[in-house]
């Protein structure tokens, strides 16, 4: 009974002119897309200008859809001293990929590409289960220092979030009170009924916000 507007990005490619194989015209239309979703324009026509950004663009989305599956994604470990005692007193979980020609890069290289490409779910499902999997290493070790690890907005207006989270902490035996979740204030305020539904279940699951 609500009315919703459905907008598209759409990439156009033509034969023979932008490729002359399915790979090639697929490889353009990507291109023109994901240009036009960043300029929301709705729809572009491929072209040579492309070919620096676009298709970089189109690129490092294949190569980070492998990233997740093929576990070249790390975890670095920052941490968040006490000046009063001078002393460590928690750890930042923060994403790296281990680019096979690039080398280690920031999040600010793919973070944004994963959010605008869906991609930003499964990372963000990898970077909390692979944090909680070492927290649990070193609660064997006798070492229990907080953890804190950001959720994007996407993630947070999901409702099944919480549950696969659950999992997650059944799986590992850790508990949620050593854990800080850092929320950006756009994600309440965006789809809030949905989002503050997400933050209650995962408050009451005993994670910090």
């Amino acid at each position: 009974g609500r009315r919703l507007e459905v907008t598209a990005s759409i990439g156009v490619a033509m034969f023979p002119y932008h490729g002359e194989d399915s790979d090639s015209l697929l490889h353009a239309a990507g291109a023109a897309m994901l240009v036009a979703k960043q300029t929301k324009r709705g729809y572009r026509v491929y072209s040579q200008d492309m070919v620096h950004g676009g298709e970089d663009w189109v690129a490092l989305h294949h190569e980070l859809q492998q990233a997740v599956a093929n576990d070249e994604l790390i975890l670095h470990y920052q941490p968040k001293i006490d000046f009063k005692i001078d002393q460590v007193s928690g750890v930042e979980a923060l994403v790296r990929w281990k680019h096979p020609t690039e080398g280690l890069l920031p999040p600010e290289k793919f973070i944004p590409l994963a959010e605008r490409t869906g991609l930003i779910k499964p990372l963000t499902n990898w970077v909390l289960n692979t944090a909680l999997r070492q927290y649990e290493e070193w609660q064997r070790a006798g070492f229990q220092l907080p953890m804190s690890v950001k959720v994007p907005t996407a993630c947070i207006q999901d409702p099944e979030f919480p549950d696969q989270v659950a999992q997650y902490l059944e799986d590992h035996a850790v508990p949620a009170s050593n854990f800080e979740i850092e929320i950006k204030e756009t994600a309440v305020i965006s789809e809030a009924e949905q989002a503050m539904e997400c933050v209650r279940k995962l408050h009451a699951l005993g994670f910090q916000i």
